[in-house]
């Protein structure tokens, strides 16, 4: 099982406080975040990870060189000009010769709660080419995003859309994404944003949605950075 970590962005909402440094290398109690990421997946099947690296690439390297030798895992890499951000689905499909046929993709300024396991076999076993794992709104505070659809007769379905979200919705993306590598690419055309491809997908009933229950923590903020420091303390 392979798991993709998003790790190529500036993080400009923490330069007041990011000295500089990428996301995932910002020191939380007394580690770089990218650590702790990495300790929260000990427990699952995951025995690879690809990194997407572009602001900061170096550092990363530097650290995970350093480091590879207290986790389980091949660590593999790309990289991107930082002048000509690729983005989400950009660094992905840059990514290409790495990617499993099947794989988990989350951003590396998030810790998620989540069972890998049962996410990445939830994704084989209803065979769709996207998976997405979700949290109902009323466990963050973050704005929901995905509405379940109920029609008479049929199925609960949900639909997706980050940019213009419908007023029903009432659970909130969670970060993780189970994702098959030819879909990625046969959506190539719709833009660098990951959200693109999600969109169409629930619109297209390509999409599984998976729950999850617990939230997730993230830094992305300087307040969300000072509540991750308090809870790895």
């Amino acid at each position: 099982m392979q798991l993709v970590l998003l790790a190529g962005g500036k993080g400009s909402r923490l330069s007041s406080v990011s000295c500089g440094l990428p996301k995932g290398m910002i020191e939380v109690a007394q580690k770089p975040f990218i650590y702790w990421l990495l300790k929260s997946t000990l427990t699952s099947s995951i025995s690879n990870i690809h990194f997407c690296l572009g602001f900061g690439a170096d550092l990363y390297l530097e650290y995970l060189t350093d480091l590879h030798h207290q986790f389980k895992y091949t660590f593999t890499y790309s990289t991107e000009d930082v002048s000509r951000p690729l983005g989400t689905a950009g660094a992905l499909v840059n990514s290409e010769e790495y990617l499993d046929g099947n794989f988990i993709v989350q951003y590396a300024d998030t810790v998620l709660s989540i069972d890998y396991d049962k996410f990445f076999a939830y994704h084989l076993n209803t065979k769709h080419p996207i998976s997405m794992s979700m949290i109902r709104s009323s466990s963050t505070d973050i704005t929901p995003n995905i509405a379940r659809i109920e029609e008479p007769g049929s199925p609960p379905a949900y639909y997706y859309n980050k940019e213009a979200p419908l007023p029903s919705s009432s659970f909130v993306d969670y970060g993780a994404l189970c994702l098959s590598k030819d879909y990625l690419m046969h959506l190539e055309h719709l833009g660098p944003d990951l959200s693109a491809i999600q969109e169409y997908a629930s619109r297209s009933f390509d999409c599984g949605f998976f729950e999850v229950e617990n939230p997730f923590i993230e830094i992305g903020t300087p307040e969300s950075l000072l509540k991750a420091q308090e809870h790895f303390r």
